[in-house]
């Protein structure tokens, strides 16, 4: 992938999961206007164990905002890829959220990790009638089923900004919405930020993120 565009695009920055620099270095050079930001593969854990769920994640970064974003799971070969105001395909097929969830129950993604929010928001959700959480151990997937429609909702706790960038593209143009668990603006995207730091986020249809973000407060009390 990356020889493929150093090749195209020679001055355009790449962060890369496999290749992100030490910490305290920066997503991308100062004065980059365009950077790749790539997991070639989100759900490590479930590939070594041989669990059919992993993809990979590319997306193109325009002064830190979503431009180009693709997913693709590698097992259902399910290719989502979307651009900045062109919409969000599946498979060539035009997608959008689902704000009404499956005969009234919502799939919620629910964190890997077990930190305070993590667990307080699965129990949370976990014990509200109509909520039923997953964990497909791979967040950039999981983002791709909320712009489809098969997912209303997720929360992402220690992702890393290649987890995410594509996906929250997936979702805005399917007419959704990417926060922090609290509501608050990702995008766009810090270029001057260390690349290994934890961006919390959550992912969900219209209608479901106002009571998402309430149902995290409230677990948080």
């Amino acid at each position: 992938i990356e020889r493929a565009i150093r090749e195209a695009y020679p001055d355009h920055a790449i962060c890369g999961e496999e290749t992100a620099p030490t910490p305290g270095a920066r997503v991308a050079p100062e004065g980059t206007r365009y950077c790749w930001v790539i997991d070639p593969l989100d759900g490590t854990r479930n590939y070594v164990a041989r669990l059919p769920c992993f993809a990979t994640s590319i997306a193109v970064l325009d002064a830190g905002v979503p431009v180009v974003g693709v997913v693709y799971e590698h097992n259902t070969r399910q290719l989502f890829s979307a651009t900045q105001g062109g919409g969000v395909t599946l498979n060539g097929r035009k997608i959008s959220v689902n704000e009404l969830g499956m005969e009234s129950e919502h799939l919620l993604g629910v964190p890997s990790s077990k930190d305070d929010m993590a667990l307080r928001v699965a129990r949370t959700w976990q014990s509200t009638r109509g909520y039923v959480c997953r964990n497909l151990g791979s967040t950039a997937f999981e983002m791709g089923l909320v712009a489809c429609g098969a997912m209303s909702g997720m929360l992402g706790r220690r992702v890393k900004i290649w987890d995410i960038a594509a996906g929250a593209l997936l979702i805005s143009e399917a007419s959704g919405f990417v926060t922090d668990p609290l509501g608050r603006p990702l995008i766009p995207f810090r270029m001057d930020a260390d690349p290994q730091q934890s961006i919390p986020c959550l992912a969900a249809s219209a209608s479901m993120h106002a009571s998402l973000v309430d149902s995290i407060r409230a677990a948080m009390q």
